[in-house]
């Protein structure tokens, strides 16, 4: 393929990273362009090493990478990914109140990543009450006020009178 000088697209790159042993992606890194997708392979196995290698080689983030790290659940790529000044902001937090992730949430708080009301709306939708609960003390950190009237129609659809107890506190 390299021989070839053939093109290969993003998923190509990312089963040559999650596959090959070191000697072969050092063939794909001197031969094709890598992007920031590759360190979606990385954290998928979990490899701070990996990660490391990956931006060696010069690869800088996107926005997309710090809440899929999220997402997967792999804090040891978290710490790396801050470390580096990976970007994150609020959208970090709406996979993982769907999926009830506290360790992320707490990391995010504690990177300082500032919720948003939209995220608080998912939260309401989605989330069991004791990640609802938390998450509403950490919006109500960042957010001066929630105007409650805002929220009226995610509280009434959720039909919970503890959902209704928590954002009324």
């Amino acid at each position: 393929i390299i021989d070839m000088k053939i093109g290969v697209n993003k998923l190509c790159l990312f089963n040559a990273i999650y596959y090959c042993n070191l000697e072969n992606r050092d063939l794909i890194f001197d031969n094709y362009e890598i992007i920031p997708y590759c360190y979606e392979a990385a954290i998928v196995l979990n490899s701070v090493d990996l990660c490391q290698y990956i931006y060696d080689r010069g690869v800088r983030f996107n926005n997309k990478i710090f809440p899929y790290a999220i997402m997967l659940g792999k804090d040891n790529v978290w710490e790396w990914l801050y470390s580096k000044g990976c970007p994150y902001d609020a959208e970090c937090y709406k996979s993982i109140l769907m999926c009830g992730y506290k360790d992320a949430i707490c990391f995010l708080d504690k990177i300082g990543c500032k919720p948003d009301i939209e995220r608080l709306r998912i939260s309401i939708k989605y989330s069991k009450i004791d990640i609802l609960l938390y998450f509403t003390r950490i919006v109500k950190k960042y957010c001066n006020g929630i105007n409650k009237d805002d929220l009226y129609m995610d509280v009434k659809n959720r039909g919970d009178p503890e959902v209704i107890y928590i954002i009324n506190d």
